[in-house]
């Protein structure tokens, strides 16, 4: 027993270092190994706050002002969303400021914003900035951050501020390079691009596996303590493999359904997720924001959760009534039944687990400025306001967590096959039908030049904004499979994985998404 929490310990100690190196050489990558200066600054505009990176090449002075590039994401996006673009522009003596607009992570939300989301007033401060040619200031935008840069223009043009020069929409590192060239005439077409971004994603995507085994392998550890050992039991039995023939049919159709159900689900759960209502643009998703729930994306995720979970369950329902019953299955061992007290043992396990995770970014965005950012991927600290979306979100995530851990646990997990065979189909089962969606949509994308599924199966929107938010969401399920399966057999139960899946979910839901 010893050895196995010594191997514990070292697992996390590794995870932990892998997070601080995650988020430690991205934040050295970000500055040019400190040819830029990087600040996140605030600006105000009337009661509202608008959160900016802004960098800052070192050799740059009033005396030869740069030109400038403003980074606008789009709606679900944040202010790292083309960091790519700006170091490599940084590097190449551009002043950058990257734009969290209204409404996303830490700027204020877009309700009674202006319908230019601060592009306006961001590019009125880099205007006041001494060392950036006011004549020579360029905007990078894509979606509604498009539809924002076009309306700051006209707010320029009636209110006699500074305005951009150009705007553009250019997707790849070089050619946005040769873009923002063109601000100086007769400027040299851009040199062969150093990779320093390569290694911030390499380094990043060790700092992202690392929090996610940092948090289960913690979650272990509290769980050896006497305090929480106490509700932990045997883990109960899973079903037996199907003999009869018929048996077989009906339990390989379920794992069928199973795996597609999330595929055919996602795109009518997530629909469109823009909402800037300040400016008319509203798109269709199912769950509208609310006060309540303000996220659209988050709303998408939520009900995605939910429907794949009723489904489930019902198949579950299905496949315990035709089989599982006659072979003993029961409420009392299918790792539901626990006293309150236990129950509540479990929450506080979760959140325990959850809140050193989320203190452990918060340390690492307090000395390294930076969260763990990967790809299109983000975890991050949230700002007060979002704080109290997170406890909502998080408990109606719950119920959906809950059944997750209990088809994964109990219908998906066979008797007799071996550790690693479970592990491997419960992944498979969780994220599996969204990967191939996912991989099919971009493979059919590059060969074509148009994705397989365009539009919706069950509703017949557009899916490009979905797309995007299901790459983000994959590792996500693929973390709450091994969490829900770990846990589950070290406690007998299902509450302890479900809680902690929740309170990642809503984290996740909320970290990098837009509200109203």
């Amino acid at each position: 027993m010893k050895i196995k929490k010594n191997k514990l310990l070292i697992v996390n100690l590794v995870s932990l270092c892998l997070v601080i190196l995650g988020t430690f050489i991205p934040s050295l990558i970000r500055s040019g190994g400190g040819t830029a200066a990087v600040n996140k600054i605030s600006l105000s505009e009337e009661t509202k706050v608008i959160s900016a990176l802004l960098y800052i090449p070192r050799d740059i002075s009033s005396d030869q002002p740069a030109p400038a590039a403003l980074i606008v994401p789009d709606f679900n996006a944040e202010a790292s969303w083309r960091e790519n673009a700006a170091l490599e522009l940084a590097a190449k003596g551009y002043v950058v400021m990257s734009l969290d607009t209204y409404g996303q992570r830490w700027s204020s939300s877009g309700t009674s914003a202006p319908k230019d989301g601060g592009v306006y007033a961001a590019v009125q401060y880099l205007g006041t900035l001494s060392i950036v040619d006011n004549a020579k200031i360029g905007v990078l935008a894509s979606g509604l951050g498009e539809m924002q840069a076009i309306a700051a223009v006209e707010r320029a043009s009636g209110e006699g501020g500074v305005k951009p020069k150009e705007i553009f929409s250019s997707q790849s590192i070089a050619d946005i390079i040769n873009d923002f060239r063109s601000l100086d005439e007769g400027a040299a077409p851009a040199e062969k691009l150093p990779f320093g971004w390569l290694w911030r994603e390499i380094f990043a995507g060790l700092g992202f596996a690392g929090f996610f085994t940092f948090l289960i392998s913690f979650a272990l550890l509290l769980l050896g303590t006497s305090f929480f050992a106490g509700f932990a039991r045997p883990e109960p039995h899973s079903p037996a493999y199907p003999r009869k023939t018929g048996n077989k049919i009906l339990y390989v159709l379920i794992i069928i359904l199973l795996f597609l159900i999330p595929a055919v689900l996602y795109n009518w759960a997530m629909g469109v997720p823009v909402d800037f209502r300040t400016a008319n643009v509203q798109e269709s998703y199912p769950l509208t924001a609310s006060l309540l729930l303000p996220s659209p994306a988050a709303n998408g995720y939520l009900l995605f959760a939910a429907a794949a979970a009723v489904l489930s369950i019902a198949l579950f329902c299905l496949a315990y009534s035709l089989g599982m019953k006659k072979h003993g299955a029961n409420f009392g061992n299918i790792g539901l039944k626990l006293s309150p007290a236990s129950v509540g043992k479990s929450a506080l396990l979760g959140f325990a687990v959850f809140a050193a995770g989320y203190l452990l970014l918060a340390l690492c965005e307090f000395f390294f400025g930076t969260g763990i950012v990967f790809l299109n991927f983000s975890l991050e600290t949230l700002s007060p306001a979002r704080s109290g979306m997170w406890l909502v979100y998080a408990v109606l995530f719950a119920p959906s967590a809950l059944a997750e851990g209990l088809v994964l646990n109990n219908f998906v997990r066979r008797r007799l096959a071996s550790e690693k065979f479970s592990m491997f189909m419960i992944i498979l089962i969780n994220c599996g039908g969204l990967l191939l969606l996912c991989l099919a949509n971009y493979i059919s994308l590059a060969a074509t030049g148009t994705k397989l599924l365009p539009e919706s199966l069950i509703a017949g929107t557009s899916t490009a904004v979905s797309d995007p938010l299901l790459a983000r969401f994959i590792p996500v399920l693929a973390f709450n499979a091994v969490s829900a399966r770990l846990l589950f057999r070290k406690t007998g139960t299902v509450w302890a994985g479900s809680f902690l899946n929740a309170f990642v979910l809503a984290l996740f839901a909320l970290s990098s998404t837009g509200v109203i």
